[in-house]
């Protein structure tokens, strides 16, 4: 009975998340896509889980997606060592905020809450299992008044071009290539 439990789980909930990082596009906006170990505490220290996550580059930002037991997604933003994800869970619908500061061994520290209730709030750790590749890019190069053009080429050669107000690209948004 348990292995029929087990494969009726990974059909429910799909395979993606066995998947390398690689199936995940590195993007400027989320510079940290890839797969990435949980473990957490629910607010109040009412019990510890863990898990595994996956974040990708989706839209202008991260997309972020957790696996059994605590499923839920979530999208948001990346910006000076922080990844705040506002995310709803799958089994009842509710949603809230978490906010992850990167250390400097690599992981996450992040602290969350329900929406209505910001003083009660869970921690979560991520460890990165796997990132996702990061293609090889020029430098910023300056295409008009203000503003910054840079080309990065996948390993597989695809080309993704972003566009910057300075050159470090702290601001940069994708953009097409064909400029």
């Amino acid at each position: 009975p348990g292995l029929f439990v087990a494969v009726a789980l990974l059909i429910e909930i799909g395979f993606d998340f066995l998947l390398p990082a690689h199936g995940q596009t590195y993007s400027a906006a989320c510079p940290i896509a890839g797969r990435y170990a949980v473990t957490g505490r629910n607010p109040g220290a009412t019990g510890t889980y863990q898990g595994e996550a996956i974040i990708s580059a989706g839209g202008s930002g991260c997309y972020m997606k957790w696996f059994p037991p605590n499923a839920s997604e979530g999208t948001g933003s990346y910006s000076g060592g922080v990844l705040t994800i506002n995310f709803t869970f799958a089994a009842n619908g509710g949603s809230g905020v978490v906010k992850y500061t990167l250390t400097t061994n690599g992981d996450f520290q992040g602290v969350w809450w329900m929406n209505g209730s910001p003083d009660r709030q869970g921690t979560e750790t991520l460890k990165p299992i796997s990132l996702a590749p990061q293609p090889s890019c020029g430098a910023w190069n300056w295409q008009k008044e203000g503003v910054y053009f840079q080309v990065c080429v996948n390993d597989d050669g695809s080309r993704h071009c972003y566009e910057a107000t300075d050159a470090y690209g702290s601001n940069a948004k994708e953009v097409s290539c064909s400029q």
